[in-house]
């Protein structure tokens, strides 16, 4: 829109960042889904982890195909330097097809008091509020096109449902 509408010397009304989208505190490992260029602010988020706490941080990015894979490189190189605590996994559509419940669901694994990142395109946060990976427990900031998820301070939610039993009813009932 920029590049087809505005010209030098135009003036346009911005607002100043708000720092909403940021690292919360604590031991939590931080487990984080992205898809697309939703890399981006997970990238900054992984940095600060490693640099500034010894939390254990793991990253599921979601691209079309190898060429769209942003930041490889550098998500390759903080693995290699941070092997015992940081773990990215790739996801393909090309190679893989879409990601699913049961990917997502594999994933999250153990880590369910986990501090939660969602940013990407809008199916993909709708594929993880769908299983209710975070209504079970889990506090959720929306934003336009980036969650940040994590659990509700100084509440360990006991629910009727264990997560797997509600994971497994969503997937059963979606086929």
């Amino acid at each position: 829109w920029m590049h087809d509408h505005l010209s030098p010397g135009d003036l346009i009304e911005t607002t100043s960042p708000a720092g909403v989208f940021c690292l919360r505190e604590g031991p939590a490992p931080l487990v984080a889904l992205c898809g697309g260029s939703g890399v981006t602010p997970i990238l900054s988020l992984v940095k600060t982890a490693l640099a500034t706490t010894g939390r254990r941080v793991r990253v599921l990015a979601a691209n079309r195909g190898t060429e769209s894979v942003i930041f490889g490189d550098t998500l390759a190189e903080l693995a290699k330097r941070h092997s015992g605590c940081f773990e990215i996994r790739h996801h393909l559509d090309d190679v893989q097809g879409l990601v699913t419940g049961a990917e997502i669901r594999e994933f999250v694994g153990d880590d369910l008091h986990a501090d939660f990142y969602l940013c990407g395109p809008a199916p993909f946060m709708e594929l993880a509020e769908k299983l209710e990976l975070f209504t079970y427990g889990y506090a959720c900031d929306h934003y336009p096109h980036s969650k940040r998820l994590c659990p509700r301070c100084g509440e360990i939610a006991i629910r009727s449902r264990k997560f797997e039993d509600v994971i497994e009813s969503l997937i059963v009932n979606k086929e």
